[in-house]
């Protein structure tokens, strides 16, 4: 973990439990709360020093890489932090800060969605919030991550002399956002996470006398293509060990890299994506990597020109990030 624990501004280095728990949730976070929006949010903030956005999987490590900072600027990633004590206003339970991101529960006004965090934990004033925003880490990181893509005027830190805090995400390069650096797969290991993400993978094929069962054993062909592909629990019911002996064999996996055949079966599994956020992350991994910077409204014409390779890739990005982790 040393990488991870780049020193911040006048704060030290983040301690080794924090830094878990905070890559913990970072993997396995809604991904609507890195999503691209309309708005100048953080991640319009943080772009000269971590952009640009190469992928999900990039603005997922960004957000981390900020939270990461942010809770050593206002805590020294303390969970229990309470009150400001330098704040010159009354304390109120409106506005009293609490825990490793110096939230308060006036923050709630800025979207329909931190309200809707709040009654899904019986927050129901200040007092409770500043509990829960303790106690439940989980919590307070989706809140203060959903919060910075409204606005990033909550934290001073993040707008309050603006030279300091990039020093410490400038390190950061080499923290959170190194520790989930995107890696290339080779062909055969990013065909295998696609095939395993379309449920094509463990079937097998039946064999007797050197041909394949057709469908429903019903004929055979010399051509796999054309091959009846069946789970094992039913291949067994098939197999025969005697005079003609029938056996099986796994079933070689559809290629959505190489091939002719190849941007066909990509086509039909970009089909599966089923959310408008995750089609819009999609081709902007895509659009990445086909070069990146493309004129907005542009990208869907760049998509027309990806290889099977890129779309792969782009998808996988998506839907499976964790697999370019390390």
């Amino acid at each position: 973990m040393t990488a991870l624990k780049s020193k911040v501004h006048n704060r030290g280095v983040p301690p080794d439990a924090f830094l878990s728990k905070l890559i913990a949730w970072g993997r396995t976070a809604p991904g609507e709360i890195f999503a691209p929006n309309p708005r100048n949010d953080i991640y319009t903030a943080i772009k000269p020093e971590l952009g640009p956005w190469q992928s999900p999987l990039h603005r997922r490590a960004a957000m981390l890489e900020v939270m990461r900072v942010l809770a050593g600027f206002e805590s020294s990633w303390d969970w229990n932090c309470g009150i400001d004590t330098t704040r010159v206003a009354r304390d109120t339970p409106e506005n009293s800060e609490a825990g490793a991101w110096q939230v308060s529960y006036d923050s709630r006004h800025f979207g329909e969605d931190l309200r809707r965090m709040l009654k899904s934990f019986g927050c129901d004033d200040g007092i409770e919030f500043q509990i829960v925003s303790k106690a439940h880490h989980d919590f307070a990181m989706e809140y203060v991550a959903r919060l910075m893509r409204w606005t990033t005027r909550h934290n001073g830190p993040l707008y309050r002399n603006r030279g300091v805090f990039p020093k410490s995400l400038q390190h950061g390069r080499g923290g959170v956002h190194g520790g989930v650096e995107v890696k290339k797969l080779p062909d055969s290991e990013l065909n295998q996470h696609i095939c395993e993400w379309l449920g094509l993978t463990g079937f097998f094929v039946l064999m007797k006398r050197g041909l394949y069962y057709r469908k429903d054993a019903a004929g055979y062909t010399s051509n796999i293509s054309e091959a009846w592909r069946v789970t094992e629990a039913v291949a067994n019911q098939y197999v025969y060990p005697y005079d003609e002996p029938v056996t099986k064999h796994p079933a070689p996996l559809p290629s959505h890299i190489l091939g002719l055949e190849a941007l066909g079966n990509m086509h039909e599994a970009e089909k599966r994506l089923e959310t408008e956020e995750q089609i819009e992350a999609y081709l902007e991994a895509l659009t990445d990597e086909c070069g990146g910077d493309t004129p907005k409204g542009k990208a869907s014409f760049t998509a027309c020109f990806a290889t099977a390779r890129q779309r792969a890739t782009a998808l996988l990005l998506v839907v499976k990030p964790e697999v370019f982790e390390g």
